[in-house]
C-alpha cells in the first residue's frame, strides 16, 4: 500500500474525476436559458392581462425550467406548456410560490402533467379561484420522455 506509484495513480484518478465534474458544471453554465414564454400555451389567464416569462434549458434528457406567470385570472384551471414531456408525470412535483385572487398561497405546487405543467393551491389537487389576481412562479427540472 505504501508503493509511490499506487499512490500516484490514485492521486491522478481522484484528480481526473474532479476534472469531469468541473466539465459538467461548466457544461451547465454554458447552456443558455430558451425563452418559450411566446411559444407557450397558457391556460387561466385573460389575454389582455397575461404577463409570463417561461425559460427553459435541456442538458441531454434532463430539463430544467425556471417560470414566472401573473395577470388576471379567469379560469381555475392553471397550466402552461413546454416542449418536452416529462418521462414519468406522475413523480414531477415541485413547490412553488403562488397567488390567488390576492392572496399569498404557501402551499403551491406545480405538476407535471404531460403536455401541460399543472398549478394548484395544495398539495390536495385545490384549483385556483377563477378571478383576481393570479401569479404563479418557481423552478423545476424532471427527466424528458
Amino acid at each position: 500500500m505504501n508503493d509511490p506509484s499506487i499512490q500516484l495513480l490514485e492521486k491522478f484518478r481522484a484528480l481526473q474525476r474532479r476534472l469531469e465534474h468541473l466539465e459538467t458544471l461548466e457544461t451547465l453554465a454554458i447552456i443558455p436559458w430558451r425563452d418559450y414564454s411566446g411559444s407557450s400555451t397558457f391556460v387561466g389567464w385573460s389575454a389582455g392581462t397575461l404577463n409570463a416569462s417561461v425559460k427553459y434549458k435541456l442538458i441531454g434528457k434532463l430539463l430544467f425550467c425556471q417560470y414566472n406567470i401573473y395577470g388576471t385570472s379567469n379560469n381555475a384551471t392553471t397550466t402552461f406548456t413546454l416542449p418536452y414531456i416529462s418521462l414519468d408525470a406522475a413523480n414531477m412535483l415541485a413547490t412553488c410560490a403562488a397567488q390567488d385572487n390576492g392572496a399569498i398561497i404557501s402551499n403551491a405546487v406545480a405538476y407535471g402533467g404531460n403536455p401541460n405543467i399543472q398549478f394548484y393551491k395544495d398539495w390536495n389537487g385545490t384549483a385556483f379561484t377563477a378571478s383576481g389576481a393570479k401569479r404563479v412562479w418557481g423552478q423545476f427540472f424532471y427527466e424528458t420522455a
